[in-house]
C-alpha cells in the first residue's frame, strides 16, 4: 500500500507540469483529462507504481501507461474492503488499444493512501468494470479483452477481493466469447456471469452461469446454459474447477466456453440431446443442415444415431 502525502492537503509541487495539483484521484482525473497527450512517468513514480510494466510486458513510448494520449480519467466510489469508508476506483485510459490502469485509492487519517492498481485493455472495446455484492462481501470485477483474430474473439474476466493491505485476484474465467463457423460447421456465441461468490478464510467459492448460442448462417440452432463451480484458495494459481457442484465436466468447458477448442465430433457429443430434437423435429432447414454437417464429422457413435434418425425421419 502507497501512502500519499499526510499533509499539504496531499500536495506535490505545482510548479511542475507534469504533475497534478495533489496525488488525490480527483486531482489526477482532472490533470489526466485536461491534457491532449499525458506523460504518466512523474505520477507513476509519485504513486511508487513501475513505470515499465503493461500487464507484464515492456511499454514504449508512446503506449499507456507512459503516455496517455486523449486520456480517460473517471472515478466511481464504491465500499469494497466492507470498512467504514469507500473506496474510489480511478480508471486511466486512452483509445489508443484501449489500455486502461485502475487505480484504488482510500482517504485514510487525512491521506490518501493507493491500496492497489489493476492493469486492463481491449481491442474491440474498453475494458469494463462491475461491483459484485454477495454473502456480505463486496469483488471488483474487471472484463478486458482476451484472444482476438480472424472470426474469433474472447473477454476475460478477473475478480478481485479488496482488503486494506492488499488487492488479490481471486480468479479469472472466460467471460464472453465468438467463434464464427466456416463451410456448414456451427458458430457460437457464449457469455458469463457470476451469479455466487462467497469467502470462508482464505478460500472463494463461486458459482459461474454460462450460456451459448448455436447458428449456421442465418440460422438459429439452439441455445443452452450451464453452470460450473469454483473452489479455491485466495492465493492458489489453479482454475480451482469443482466437479461435484457443476452441471458440466472440465471437458466441456473448457471445448465449448472457449475458442479454437471444439471439434465437430466435441459438438455432436455435448449436443447430442439437442441434436436429436433437430433430427426428429418438423424444420426441415434445421434438418437438413443437420444432415450435410454430419458429413463433416467422424464415425462416432452419435454421428451413427443422429444419421440413422434423419433416414428413418425422412
Amino acid at each position: 500500500m502507497t501512502s500519499i502525502g499526510p499533509d499539504c492537503s496531499f500536495c506535490v509541487s505545482d510548479s511542475d507540469p507534469d504533475l497534478p495539483k495533489s496525488l488525490s484521484p480527483y486531482d489526477i482525473t482532472l490533470f489526466a483529462g485536461s491534457r491532449p497527450n499525458v506523460n504518466m512517468t512523474k505520477l507513476w513514480r509519485a504513486l511508487k507504481i513501475d513505470t515499465g510494466l503493461f500487464n507484464g510486458l515492456p511499454t514504449s513510448p508512446g503506449f499507456f501507461p507512459i503516455k496517455c494520449d486523449r486520456c480517460e480519467a473517471e472515478t466511481f466510489e464504491y465500499d469494497l474492503d466492507g470498512l467504514p469508508g469507500t473506496e474510489v476506483l480511478l480508471r486511466l485510459g486512452g483509445p489508443v488499444e484501449y489500455s486502461y490502469r485502475y487505480l484504488i485509492f482510500k482517504y485514510v487519517e487525512n491521506s490518501w493512501r493507493v491500496m492497489g492498481y489493476i492493469d486492463a485493455w481491449g481491442k474491440y472495446r474498453k475494458p469494463q468494470h462491475t461491483i459484485i455484492v454477495n454473502n456480505g462481501v463486496t469483488w471488483l470485477n474487471i472484463e478486458e479483452q482476451g484472444a482476438t483474430g480472424s472470426g474469433v474473439a474472447t473477454y476475460v474476466s478477473s475478480v478481485y477481493r479488496v482488503t486494506p493491505r492488499r488487492v488479490i485476484k481471486a480468479f479469472s474465467y472466460l467471460s464472453a466469447g465468438h467463434q464464427a463457423g466456416y463451410f456448414g460447421e456451427p458458430s457460437r456465441d457464449f457469455n458469463a456471469q457470476v451469479v455466487d461468490c462467497s469467502i470462508t478464510g482464505d478460500r472463494v467459492t463461486a458459482v459461474i452461469a454460462y450460456s451459448v448460442s448455436y447458428y449456421a448462417d442465418d440460422l438459429e440452432l439452439f441455445a443452452k446454459s450451464r453452470r460450473a463451480a469454483i473452489s479455491k484458495s485466495l492465493d492458489s494459481d489453479s482454475s480451482g474447477f469443482d466437479r461435484a457442484h457443476s452441471e458440466l465436466s472440465k471437458e466441456e468447458l473448457e471445448d465449448v466456453y472457449n475458442i479454437d477448442t471444439l471439434t465437430n465430433e466435441g459438438f455432436l457429443k455435448y449436443n447430442y440431446a439437442e441434436l436429436m430434437g433437430i433430427a426428429r423435429g418438423k424444420d426441415l432447414e434445421r434438418k437438413q443442415w443437420l444432415n450435410s454437417f454430419l458429413e463433416r464429422c467422424k464415425s462416432t457413435v452419435e454421428r451413427r444415431r443422429l444419421k440413422q434418425l434423419l433416414v428413418a425421419k425422412s
